[in-house]
């Protein structure tokens, strides 16, 4: 006899993002920690998590920043309001997506963001900006990138 387990107990198979990482604290304070994944799938995100327990450790992350000036934001952005480049992001004149901050432990300012990268001339306008590529931070099938703001 097949038994099923009662809708509320099928929901124990998700998890968010960030309780696949040892850091759950941190990311569970970003956009990216607070997407839910099936148990069932870890291997599928492993890497993800891998990346991101590095990344905490590589660059002394200390906390998730939620609340930043104008001026520090400024400095993160990739404008595209030059007329060259048209690549489609959510943000109007800003072509950076899954955008995150971060203090270090020395009190820096970095930021991260993740996005399909399929163009050699959009990856050189990023780098161009001062990021640098790391290891994929938000899916296996998109470019991250980093920058220190202060």
């Amino acid at each position: 006899m097949t038994t099923f387990a009662p809708h509320y107990l099928q929901t124990c198979t998700e998890k968010q993002y960030a309780q696949g990482t040892k850091y759950s604290k941190l990311y569970s304070n970003v956009y990216w920690g607070n997407n839910r994944f099936n148990i069932n799938d870890h291997e599928h995100y492993q890497s993800i998590f891998e990346n991101r327990n590095t990344f905490k450790t590589q660059y002394y992350i200390k906390s998730a920043c939620l609340r930043l000036n104008k001026k520090i934001r400024a400095r993160a952005q990739i404008l595209t309001n030059d007329g060259k480049f048209d690549w489609g992001s959510i943000y109007p004149d800003d072509i950076r997506d899954h955008i995150e901050y971060y203090k270090t432990e020395d009190g820096k300012i970095l930021t991260i963001f993740s996005r399909d990268v399929i163009d050699d001339d959009l990856h050189n306008h990023i780098l161009g900006h001062g990021y640098t590529l790391i290891d994929p931070l938000y899916d296996t099938s998109q470019k991250t990138y980093l920058k220190y703001l202060t």
